[in-house]
């Protein structure tokens, strides 16, 4: 079974709160090194620099793409994207306004996947007859 390295920002941000739950949920397939991986998931993908690119180049790369400011997406940033993009081998995004803008850059399979939610966390309080009443729905 193919074993797989999260990359976490350690921001305290809610892409380590994903990375914490991809790791609870899939520990048969979970490393928290790179040097035991198979797979990895660049989830933080402005941290990618924080793996080693002799890993980067030996293994299947994802690449998460959570969102591109065009506005702020210069000549600096199309430089390292291009150079990231050469490890990447598939790229995951959540919407479709993220692939059409990196899709041009890339000649990589490019996956929308929107963003779970986690059901133990996030799960109704009341019933949806009983939240429409109390809001005037």
């Amino acid at each position: 079974m193919k074993k797989v390295f999260v990359l976490a920002p350690k921001e305290d941000w809610i892409v380590d709160r994903f990375v914490k739950e991809w790791n609870e949920d899939n520990s048969d397939i979970s490393v928290f090194d790179p040097r035991l991986a198979d797979v990895i998931w660049l989830m933080a993908d402005w941290c990618w620099t924080q793996v080693p690119m002799g890993f980067l180049s030996s293994k299947k790369v994802i690449t998460t793409i959570h969102h591109i400011v065009p506005e702020k997406f210069g000549p600096r940033e199309t430089q390292e994207f291009r150079l990231r993009d050469q490890f990447t081998s598939v790229y995951h995004v959540p919407n479709k306004h993220t692939e059409a803008f990196i899709k041009p850059l890339t000649q990589k399979p490019i996956h929308i996947i929107p963003y779970w939610a986690n059901q133990k966390i996030w799960r109704p309080t009341a019933s949806a007859e009983e939240l429409r009443k109390k809001h005037g729905l």
